[in-house]
């Protein structure tokens, strides 16, 4: 068995700005004979297109492989995509401080201040403009690094500290299934 990377792109309707789309990555492990096949179906027939060389038709099984694997990767973009736009949106609901202090204990937040810089007419610490800027700071900071967690480790974040929750009951999954590239470049 060979496993070969792909990627692929989800298909998730129209935007006001044109058409909305994820990109997912995947593996498939296909066996040699497989690979032969798949490559003589591209020798053969001068294509890599699916559809053109046949494959669903001809070989039911070896299709019904790649379809799952770029299902799967397809729809892990696809949750992963909402995910991202409810954080994107700012609809889930948590506790601020309590992520705020994972973060600070887990991740790294940080937020240094000069302590004169909040002080009043009277020489106290204004509490309120020091928590104001701290959150302003922390969801700056929170930006950042969901941005640059991977898919996987940002859908556990949101789901698991910013009680994010994408219902995928009847969630439709546009793909297209195609020969990963790894395979065309052997052809």
């Amino acid at each position: 068995m060979k496993r070969f990377e792909f990627n692929c792109t989800a298909f998730l309707g129209y935007s006001h700005c044109g058409c909305v789309t994820a990109d997912g990555h995947g593996s498939v492990e296909i066996s040699e004979a497989d690979v032969d096949t798949l490559i003589s179906l591209i020798r053969e027939s001068g294509s890599t297109d699916i559809k053109e060389i046949g494959l669903e038709e001809k070989h039911p099984d070896l299709y019904k492989k790649l379809d799952e694997a770029y299902y799967e990767a397809a729809l892990d973009a696809t949750i992963a995509h909402w995910y991202m736009t409810g954080f994107q949106e700012g609809i889930y609901e948590y506790d601020v401080e309590e992520l705020m202090e994972y973060c600070r204990e887990h991740h790294g937040f940080e937020f240094e201040y000069n302590e004169e810089d909040y002080l009043d007419e009277d020489g106290e610490l204004d509490e309120e403009t020091l928590q104001d800027d701290m959150q302003e700071g922390f969801f700056e900071w929170l930006e950042d690094f969901v941005y640059g967690l991977e898919t996987d480790e940002m859908v556990e974040f949101l789901s698991v500290h910013m009680n994010a929750d994408v219902d995928t009951t009847d969630m439709d999954v546009d793909y297209q299934v195609e020969i990963p590239e790894g395979i065309i470049e052997l052809a």
